[in-house]
């Protein structure tokens, strides 16, 4: 019963999730957001991007469909995504391109913050009071990539990913929210795979006990 109660929770997480993206992004009244705050081309592609986000079945996929969508929507030259590697600590790579191996060790720091802030941290605001002692690793390992903005994908207090971007110019204020949303996006699709897969786990783990209560009912 118990069980039951898990995968209903589970299932019922993950329709939330796609019904608030859904709701970001479709069109209310005269627009998905006000003209002036994102263009037109922008808010389309960003309503494309959450939508077919949602139905790629793995973060992988995501993370590349990400880098992709990036370039396109907000005109930039690269992307670089980092992830955790499977013997620990994080690694850079430009998705399809070029793997960039380990990240520095001194800036392990920099993504344990991203768990408590989640928000996009542009590098012409890091003067900005909230980044905080912060500052100079941030500063320093914009430098080291050549990004211009850092896009933490951040679930239930779980770093996923964190997307990098090369803007090359000063984010205008339509920039910043197509990147806050565009940042949602890519982070519900993102929980969106790991709730199918915990759901996935719960229901095979039910079936497992089932099976144990009928052997031993049967003994």
């Amino acid at each position: 019963m118990n069980q039951g109660i898990v995968i209903g929770v589970v299932l019922a997480a993950v329709l939330l999730l796609m019904w608030l993206v859904v709701m970001l992004t479709r069109k209310s009244g005269g627009g998905s957001w006000r003209s002036t705050e994102v263009s037109a081309r922008v808010s389309e592609a960003l309503t494309i991007f959450a939508e077919q986000s949602l139905q790629l079945p793995s973060v992988e996929e995501i993370l590349v469909f990400a880098s992709e969508a990036a370039q396109s929507i907000f005109g930039i030259s690269q992307v670089i995504v980092f992830e955790r590697g499977e013997a620990g600590g994080w690694e850079a790579r430009v998705p399809r391109k070029e793997e960039l191996g380990k990240v520095p060790s001194g800036f392990s720091g920099v993504f344990g913050w991203f768990v408590h802030n989640p928000r996009n941290a542009p590098k012409s605001e890091l003067g900005h009071a909230r980044f905080g002692a912060m500052r100079r690793p941030l500063q320093q390992a914009m430098d080291h990539y050549k990004v211009d903005v850092f896009m933490p994908l951040v679930e239930r207090g779980r770093l996923m990913a964190v997307v990098a971007l090369s803007l090359g110019r000063t984010p205008s204020a339509s920039d910043r929210q197509g990147m806050r949303l565009f940042r949602l996006a890519a982070t519900a699709a993102c929980a969106n795979v790991r709730l199918h897969r915990e759901a996935a786990h719960l229901v095979s783990l039910a079936a497992e006990v089932d099976l144990v209560s009928k052997v031993e009912l049967s003994l």
